[in-house]
């Protein structure tokens, strides 16, 4: 089982370093798609992508839907994909509780959670 984080971004210069400092402990890979930002965040998310090099995935896109063509290969893989909010931080000792219930299977029958 792996957890891979989706980040679609746009202009978040202000929020987006520690968003993604915020689960990069709880994903085992994160995909970050920039689409177009006016602003620092494609340089942040390029920053960041060569700090935690092999861990981040860095795309810059013209059309925010391409996110979905990045996650297809891993469809019908022991894979859960985590939707990161660009500007959203989540509870650390949450995400490290339900990192390990989905070790455990507890949602194997499940296809979607929300939380």
């Amino acid at each position: 089982m792996q957890i891979i984080g989706i980040l679609l971004v746009k202009d978040e210069d202000l929020y987006v370093e520690r968003a993604v400092r915020n689960v990069i402990g709880f994903c085992d890979r994160l995909i970050a798609v920039e689409n177009g930002s006016c602003d620092g965040t494609a340089e942040i998310l390029k920053k960041l992508e060569t700090e935690f090099r092999g861990k981040i995935e860095l795309h810059h896109v013209r059309h925010p839907g391409i996110s979905h063509d990045l996650i297809q290969p891993i469809a019908g893989t022991d894979t859960w994909v985590f939707g990161v909010d660009g500007d959203e931080i989540y509870d650390p000792q949450g995400l490290a509780r339900m990192r390990r219930r989905l070790e455990s299977g507890e949602f194997d029958r499940e296809w979607c959670l929300f939380g």
